[in-house]
């Protein structure tokens, strides 16, 4: 799918400071041809519970929310789905949307798909966009079958498109999630995998009081230590005084391999020389002080996987720079919002691993939660409610990249309550 542009008028008020005390955003959506009013419009900001309809008269308001900026969605069946983003600190929109129908195509329709292998395409699935966590398993995908799914064998790649909003249910957190499924790709040949959608929240009811603290105890922990977590503590100047350790990361040269050069000519000796030793034709000779000493085929075939081990490392590793102590550290001088950084950052938050992910790495568990948060833009805005741009500029890995999947996805506008 593709998100197009609509006509859009606005009347921002956010400049009148001393009259706008509360956030809010109101207005009409149309049809673009007949121009006639459309009730019933899903209208939310995206990756929060903040959401409404238009009434009979095609009319909405939005009001109350928290500062910061917002994806404006309006989507409606049969009509393109249309998507804005406001950056609201006490202010006011107006606004006039015109809706344009969607034409489908044919090309549209016919997604390639692997029926054949639907099952196991979609296990593989449901594991990198839900994620592996305790609470994925308290997560489900209420209409699976609209999922089209697509296994390229040669290329090595997963490809996934939905025929209309994935509905995911969150027994965990206590959240449906309507989420409106752009992209999704699994690389196997580069070890990537990216999606990108439109998410729209909504709580569920809980059966009891116990169920309430529950779901709110779970947020808590799905919260704490996440992406969003850091990047409200960075906003709020508070970086010192929370859990979190950041690093710069450098790559440099392997000190305990040899150079590539030389390894490779050591390899296709040892096997010409175990070649020669298996035919027979002559006895390998290697100097050992002062002396002359043959050698058998068992220290041959000894020396060969010595080169090879040492082939295998890594040519780089990373190397541990400068400590980022305080948010400063990180901002652009003189700004409040924007981190001036490119390159890679270790990021240790002080809590223990989860089990799960301890099994998954198959390695004894480590004192804290490590991750790398690779920036690969020069700049990187933040807001107060951890809403950031470009996120297409911002790669997790290690425990964030395992952790940050659906099933521990909280809206924008959660609010966190230290305990």
């Amino acid at each position: 799918m593709r998100l197009q542009a609509a006509i859009l008028i606005f009347f921002c008020s956010a400049c009148l400071y001393g009259q706008a005390q509360v956030n809010s955003i109101a207005g009409v959506v149309r049809d673009s041809l007949s121009h006639e009013p459309l009730p019933y419009v899903n209208v939310f900001f995206a990756n929060t519970s903040i959401g409404t309809s238009t009434d009979s008269k095609g009319e909405f308001i939005l009001s109350g929310f928290p500062s910061g900026k917002y994806d404006l969605t309006i989507s409606f069946v049969g009509y393109k789905t249309q998507q804005y983003s406001f950056d609201f600190s006490e202010s006011t929109f107006k606004l006039e949307v015109a809706l344009a129908q969607e034409l489908v195509q044919l090309s549209e329709i016919l997604v390639k798909a692997d029926t054949a292998q639907w099952k196991q395409n979609f296990l593989t699935f449901k594991e990198n966009f839900i994620g592996t966590t305790a609470n994925a398993a308290k997560v489900a995908i209420l209409n699976s079958r609209d999922l089209h799914l697509f296994f390229d064998s040669g290329d090595k790649v997963l490809v996934a498109h939905a025929k209309k909003e994935l509905v995911v249910e969150n027994k965990a957190l206590g959240y449906l999630v309507n989420y409106q499924l752009i992209d999704f790709t699994l690389d196997y040949k580069y070890s990537r995998m990216q999606y990108l959608g439109i998410p729209r929240f909504e709580e569920l009811r809980p059966k009891n009081n116990l169920q309430l603290k529950k779901w709110e105890n779970e947020r808590r922990k799905a919260y704490e230590g996440s992406f969003a977590h850091l990047v409200r503590l960075i906003y709020q100047q508070e970086l010192e005084n929370s859990k979190f350790q950041l690093f710069e990361l450098h790559e440099i040269a392997n000190p305990e391999r040899l150079p590539q050069q030389f390894l490779d000519e050591r390899i296709r000796y040892w096997r010409t020389a175990n070649l020669q030793n298996n035919a027979g034709k002559e006895k390998v000779v290697r100097r050992v002080g002062d002396n002359n000493v043959a050698v058998n085929g068992s220290g041959l075939s000894d020396s060969l996987s010595y080169y090879l081990r040492m082939r295998s490392l890594p040519e780089k590793i990373d190397s541990i720079g400068r400590a980022i102590k305080t948010a400063a550290d990180l901002l652009r001088p003189g700004s409040t919002n924007i981190i001036q950084f490119k390159g890679r950052l270790k990021v240790l938050y002080k809590e223990r691993e989860d089990v799960l992910y301890v099994l998954d790495k198959r390695r004894a568990p480590q004192r804290f939660q490590e991750s790398t948060v690779h920036f690969m833009g020069s700049e990187l805005k933040i807001y107060p409610n951890g809403y950031y741009e470009d996120v297409r500029t911002v790669f997790m890995g290690g425990y964030l990249g395992w952790s940050e999947k659906i099933a521990e996805m909280l809206p924008t506008d959660y609010k966190y309550v230290e305990k």
